[in-house]
């Protein structure tokens, strides 16, 4: 079992251009197939890892990858081991070389110490893509992932080509924090010919709901139908936050450019500008768990924080 997962595994890394090496001290990834039902699995891995320590500390670039049924089973304690870069089971090894080249990335530092790309990112099929501006479009292909309305920030090949113009940079003299406060209640209304009144009127009625975003036409368009716009101007008028964001993949929302639009602006509806749906729910949900109120969450929602929205 493990010498034929590990021809696959060669086979996988050889498509993808890497080359296998004759011994340990010439390799730049190094990878410890596993099996749980063998005796004393554990024990003979630490007992490898140790031996992987001792190379990484001569080779400081040195990816080690554990793979395998034992190393899926135990994936928590492996990870813990700084020796560890990789834990991937039998059903992933066709995202190794994807996966190599996220962790190659995400260590690379500049001359000065600091993260060649110190932000959130998707790693798929050779592009870097900014996380917050990343939907999925494809549920069964490997070019799974798009970034429509922000470029690419780097490209894999036999090296890296990074657009370091592009790359967002964080204040340095600001330490880093995790935000855990979330608010859920947030929703999606989805725009559509012939939409009834009385779902606008299902969603008003949403007990706790504090936030809709409004899924339109074009550059944020809506039917011109005096209910709808009723009911948004009695929403925004009871303290909710109503944004509006496109249907389209690609582009963005232009509050005023058209009469349909027009109405939603007038009737206090926010610009959601080119946000993908995944990150202004994320922002909506962010911003309410901090406690802001409704206008600092406007005020906000027409700022780009961390690069999710561009603002002329």
């Amino acid at each position: 079992m493990n010498f034929a997962d590990s021809e696959v595994v060669a086979a996988v890394m050889q498509m993808a251009g890497y080359d296998l090496c004759d011994s340990l001290e010439e390799a730049d990834a190094v990878f410890m197939n596993t099996c749980s039902i063998r005796d004393h699995a554990e024990q003979k891995a630490n007992a490898r890892l140790e031996y992987f320590s001792q190379l990484k500390r001569k080779k400081k670039h040195l990816i080690v990858g554990v793979l395998g049924c034992m190393a899926e089973r135990v994936k928590e304690g492996l990870l813990e081991q700084k020796v560890v870069d990789l834990v991937v089971g039998p059903d992933a090894y066709l995202d190794l070389p994807n996966l190599i080249t996220a962790v190659e990335i995400a260590a690379a530092k500049n001359p000065d110490g600091t993260a060649i790309v110190p932000e959130v990112c998707i790693f798929f099929e050779n592009h870097l893509l900014r996380g917050n501006r990343t939907t999925k479009i494809n549920a069964e292909n490997f070019n799974a992932f798009r970034s429509y309305n922000y470029p690419i920030l780097a490209t894999a090949g036999i090296h890296i080509k990074y657009e370091t113009h592009l790359i967002r940079r964080p204040d340095p003299s600001k330490p880093f924090k995790a935000h855990y406060l979330l608010d859920n209640n947030v929703l999606f209304l989805t725009l559509f010919p012939g939409i009834r009144e009385e779902i606008a009127d299902l969603v008003s009625q949403v007990k706790g709901l504090k936030a809709v975003i409004l899924k339109t036409y074009g550059a944020g368009n809506a039917p011109q139908r005096p209910w709808l716009v009723s009911r948004l101007k009695r929403m925004t008028e009871q303290g909710m936050i109503v944004v509006n964001i496109t249907q389209c993949s690609k582009g963005r929302v232009e509050m005023g450019l058209y009469e349909t639009s027009l109405q939603l602006l007038e009737a206090g509806v926010v610009n959601g500008y080119d946000a993908t749906p995944e990150s202004m729910l994320t922002k909506l949900m962010f911003l309410l768990g901090l406690g802001f109120t409704r206008d600092e969450i406007v005020e906000k929602m027409n700022q780009s924080l961390r690069g999710e929205i561009t603002i002329d």
